[in-house]
């Protein structure tokens, strides 16, 4: 009962012309808090001795109906609410009207409007407390029971055609005179000195329990089945008029004790002891009887509480305790009331409840149990069940304006209502939250719209039953209704409740026109979200999925019901703000757009009032069009007319999106999932995008644009931009529109879109041109505010890709060192950052070893390897350094082989090194140093080179293998200077023109290598083919020997 509230609903605003001059002739006080009160839909107040009886209309017409003006009888005492009937005579007869003075006169018209009759009933000097209806009115006889305030009760018998009824005394409750005794016998002793300890308050005429009804035999008469409970202030009275019993009579306070106590201990009220207490009301409830009474607090005041009996089992035998107590802490009465002058309470509070209520078995649904003062009411809603443990489960205390005059209430059948002299006629009412007063035409629309229709299948035809009652405030019915369509076969109320909304906001809801139209919609929807929440089926309902064709799809996907109810809700908001469009050039560009809209997606032709007003589920198509229609508008050469269009499409585009936002920032919008799709995804969304971009292409025209122009293009651009992106719900990486608005010089307005829309790679070239500790500070608060997001992780991947080596060894956190130790080219730069030279030196030579596009960048990571297992600290593996060492040493010795081939040569077996020189093999160096080309001179050097290489490797290598196949291929390139012409020479002059001699000689003059390692590396004789001639082995014989001892000396 959380989302309810206690309200004053208008009923009849207006009293009839004669009881208004009254009112405004009369002053408060000459106005009675109990001289008016409804019955069977007529309305009376007694001014003096008269009496106006008109008829009850609800909502404004009331000033029109004709009041009837009556005389009452002469009395010394003031008549009451209690002292009135109105009965009905037949559904289309005028009723009858019965009136009691204090003294026992009667006066009867039958029918209203008709003479008078009066008798006069002998009661004994008593005065009459009330007056009730026993049975129902038949054939023209009806039949009353008069009480008086010292308990006599009289049974009267009303013949309309006879002046004379049939008085029948059935006892009296109280004893008087000289049966004191008997009196103190029956109603015990009282602690209380007040003389009205024994005058009757109330009689509540009840049936019997249920229970007890069902065992009467049929021939029982029926007034055997009616009970009589009498309160005054100290005691409590059951009677049996039919065979004129006292069935118990006890003190309210020997019934509240086993009770009381706790409850005053758990509402942490102080109670006077021992207890004072007065009985202040009852009425029928249930299977029993609610009674309110009042304690007295230390503090001087009266605490006010209910309390429940119920009378299954108690009828013949005197109850030990009330089943419940229920303490009101109401702390406006508390400071009205006062224990030493019971006037200010005693009479002046009362219980109020209606007729169906009383029926109920829970009051779930209802208005509740009301507690009545002139100057405040409280309303509570008591448990299922009564017990010992049971609490109120709703309490809502309203203050009653000081300058209105209560003029009494009623309890009917539907509602409670208060009569007062300036508000009019009200119910008393516990709705939901956000029920708000709607005009009377409103409703009588609404009503016509919920009407059970000719086709409507059954289970929707109940639905609109079941809706209709909670928005005309019956809620008892509507939930007794929807329980009825839950408990048939088959039904899906998700199923329905989209189906009804999907012919709901495409019918006519109004004959007043599309505005009206759209307000009766949205009316019926914020009902039916209120009805499903009042109903407990609302959170059922947000988590079932919906099979649906979504717009602008073709295939078929599952929504959320939250999704399709808020979207719903939102077609509506932006439809209602379409209507208000009354600018030329907005009508203008949304006729064109329904009639795009016709041509391209069948839309209702005939204007966009039927294409997407009396149309809503078209809505959605209103966006792309507007933006199609919107770019033919641009098209035109004059600056005005463009400027005019693109102005009159953002003013809609905004509207729109507005109506939407508020939607979903109200606080009865329907929460739905973040991931949940929604309508304004996609299509819609991109809308916006794009009218983004006309805004961007007509402010980056030059000249034309004054700058209040700019400013407001500037505003809707932002606005535009927001809502696409927010409805594209992922992250705007690199987005066009945010990059072109930062290269037209807005940067601030640009890294405030970025930031947004977390636009991480616009963010990263803005902070580039920033100034290093702007750049740094800014990073930071990026680092804490996209955590989530892994801006840190994403700022490194932007440094490692545009080789900002420099700003991504600045960072620091855990984040960016697991990035570095994952990517091999940075690692090894930080790991010289912190002078861990054994670890760079591994990651260096790795990097080197996978190194194969770049010669320059191999021998970088050689060096830098060499050079970090130099300055390994004496901690760091010496074994694994003097390998890292030997492989860098390998690794530029190639490299320095390399480079000295020129790249023209390299090209002819490679041509891709013309655009970028790769690191090549020792196998492919030598095959390109001994490639074979027409000109002997490059072809000697190409054979010197390879040596060169080859003997460069063996003055470094120490392994015997290695070694051993290092010198198999120095004489494979000897073996290669040994071609024809060496073969065929006869003399030493033919010696020296062959291309052995020519590069021993060159190996002899070289300084590149040791004399040792050329020692090492010079041929034999014994590489000459089997066939060579002897002067051949002579003279290679000859010239290594010489050259031997040349370098050796």
């Amino acid at each position: 009962m959380d989302g309810c509230e206690l309200s004053l609903n208008k009923y009849s605003t207006h009293y009839p012309a004669l009881v208004k001059e009254v009112l405004l002739s009369e002053s408060p006080e000459g106005l009675s808090g109990r001289c008016a009160s409804i019955s069977n839909g007529w309305c009376w107040l007694i001014s003096g001795s008269q009496i106006f009886i008109w008829k009850l209309v609800e909502g404004n017409r009331s000033s029109t109906t004709q009041a009837y003006h009556m005389t009452l009888q002469r009395s010394g005492l003031p008549f009451t609410q209690d002292s009135v009937i109105i009965y009905s005579r037949g559904v289309n007869a005028p009723p009858g009207v019965i009136v009691v003075s204090g003294e026992g006169t009667i006066r009867r018209w039958t029918p209203l409007g008709d003479s008078h009759i009066d008798t006069v009933i002998d009661i004994a000097s008593e005065v009459v407390l009330s007056i009730q209806l026993d049975g129902n009115y038949y054939d023209g006889a009806v039949f009353v029971l008069l009480t008086t305030t010292s308990g006599s009760m009289y049974r009267i018998d009303l013949q309309e055609k006879s002046r004379d009824p049939s008085i029948t005394s059935i006892g009296s409750i109280v004893s008087r005179g000289l049966k004191s005794r008997i009196s103190t016998m029956l109603w015990g002793s009282s602690t209380q000195s007040s003389t009205t300890n024994n005058r009757i308050l109330r009689v509540a005429v009840m049936n019997r329990p249920q229970e007890e009804l069902d065992q009467m035999e049929e021939d029982d008469d029926e007034e055997a089945s009616t009970i009589v409970m009498a309160v005054s202030t100290s005691t409590i009275t059951l009677y049996s008029p039919f065979d004129k019993s006292l069935l118990w009579s006890m003190p309210i306070t020997q019934l509240a004790a086993p009770l009381l106590h706790s409850k005053l201990r758990s509402a942490n009220i102080r109670a006077c002891e021992p207890h004072q207490m007065w009985c202040l009301d009852v009425i029928a409830l249930r299977q029993g009887a609610l009674f309110l009474f009042g304690v007295a607090a230390t503090t001087g005041g009266v605490e006010l509480a209910l309390a429940y009996l119920d009378l299954r089992n108690n009828i013949e035998t005197s109850p030990a305790s009330f089943n419940s107590i229920f303490m009101l802490n109401s702390r406006l009465t508390q400071n009205i009331f006062r224990a030493h002058d019971e006037s200010s309470f005693v009479g002046r509070v009362h219980l109020v409840m209606a007729g169906s209520t009383t029926r109920a078995s829970s009051m779930t649904h209802t208005d509740g149990v009301t507690i009545l003062h002139h100057r405040c009411i409280q309303t509570v809603i008591l448990p299922d069940s009564f017990h010992e443990k049971s609490a109120i489960r709703f309490s809502r205390t309203l203050e009653l304006q000081t300058n209105d005059t209560l003029l009494g209430y009623a309890c009917c059948n539907d509602y409670s209502f208060l009569v007062r002299s300036r508000a009019g006629i009200e119910t008393i009412r516990v709705l939901p939250i956000g029920f708000d007063q709607e005009s009377e035409e409103s409703v009588k629309e609404i009503e016509e719209v919920l009407d059970e229709k000719d086709g409507d299948p059954q289970f929707i035809a109940m639905f609109k039953k079941s809706l209709w009652h909670f928005v005309s405030k019956r809620i008892s019915l509507a939930s007794s209704s929807l329980t009825a369509l839950l408990q048939c076969d088959n039904v899906d109320l998700p199923t329905i409740v989209h189906m009804y909304l999907q012919e709901m906001i495409d019918s006519t809801c109004s004959t007043s026109g599309i505005s009206a139209d759209l307000r009766n919609k949205k009316l019926i929807f914020q009902r039916l979200i209120l009805y499903l929440k009042n109903m407990n089926v609302y959170e059922m309902m947000m988590e079932s999925q919906k099979t649906v064709v979504p717009p602008f799809k073709d295939s078929i996907e599952i929504r959320q019901m939250s999704s399709l109810l808020q979207e719903i809700g939102e077609r509506l908001d932006v439809a209602l703000t379409i209507s208000t469009c009354t600018h030329k050039m907005e009508v203008r560009l949304l006729e064109d757009s329904s009639e795009y809209a016709s041509k391209k997606y069948g839309v209702n032709e005939g204007g966009y009032h039927n294409a997407f007003l009396a149309k809503v589920t078209s809505m959605h198509l209103l966006f792309p069009s507007l933006i199609s229609s919107l770019r033919s508008h641009l098209s035109q050469p004059s600056h005005e007319q463009r400027l005019d269009a693109l102005s009159a499409a953002a003013r809609i585009m905004m509207a729109m999106s507005n109506s939407i936002q508020r939607n979903r920032a109200s606080h009865t919008s329907i929460s739905v999932p973040p991931t949940a799709a929604q309508w304004t995804h996609g299509v819609i969304a991109q809308a916006y995008l794009d009218l983004a971009e006309c805004i961007l292409c007509e402010m980056e025209k030059e000249g034309g644009l004054s700058e209040t122009s700019r400013m407001r293009l500037k505003e809707w651009l932002t606005s535009a931009i927001c809502f696409g992106l927010n409805e594209h719900r992922g992250r705007a990486e690199n987005n066009k529109l945010l990059r072109r608005i930062y290269e037209m010089g807005e940067g601030q307005l640009a890294l405030e879109m970025a930031e947004k829309f977390k636009d991480f790679r616009l963010l990263m070239v803005i902070t580039k041109s920033m100034e290093d500790d702007e750049r740094r500070g800014l990073l930071e608060t990026y680092k804490r505010r996209f955590a989530d997001d892994n801006f840190e992780l994403y700022m490194c991947n932007y440094y490692l890709k545009h080789n900002m080596m420099d700003c991504l060894l600045e960072q620091r956190g855990e984040k960016v060192e697991s990035f570095m130790a994952e990517h091999e080219s940075v690692r090894w730069r930080r790991e010289i950052q912190t002078e861990k030279y054994d670890k760079a030196a591994s990651s260096l030579i790795t990097a080197a070893t996978r190194e194969q596009n770049t010669l320059w960048d191999q021998k970088m990571y050689a060096s830098l390897a060499f050079l970090s297992a130099c300055c390994a600290d004496e901690n760091a593996d010496k074994r694994t350094m003097e390998k890292v060492r030997k492989c860098a040493d390998e690794t530029l010795t190639l490299i320095g082989h390399q480079e000295r081939i020129p790249l023209e040569t390299i090209s002819v077996m490679y041509p891709d090194q013309r655009q970028r020189t790769r690191p090549l093999t020792m196998d492919e160096l030598i095959e390109v140093n001994v490639f074979e080309c027409d000109d002997a001179n490059e072809h000697a050097d190409g054979l010197f080179r390879a040596l060169l290489m080859l003997g460069d490797l063996v003055s470094r290598e120490k392994t015997k293998e290695v070694m051993e196949g290092l010198k198999e291929r120095i004489n494979e390139i000897w073996k290669r200077s040994f071609d024809a012409k060496f073969y065929q020479m006869q003399t030493q002059e033919d010696a020296n023109q062959t291309l052995f001699i020519h590069l021993l000689t060159k190996l002899q003059d070289t300084d590149d290598l040791t004399n040792e390692t050329k020692l090492s590396i010079l041929p034999s004789s014994m590489l000459l083919k089997s066939s060579a001639s002897d002067m051949c082995k002579g003279i290679v014989d000859q010239r290594v020997e010489t050259t031997k001892l040349i370098l050796v000396d």
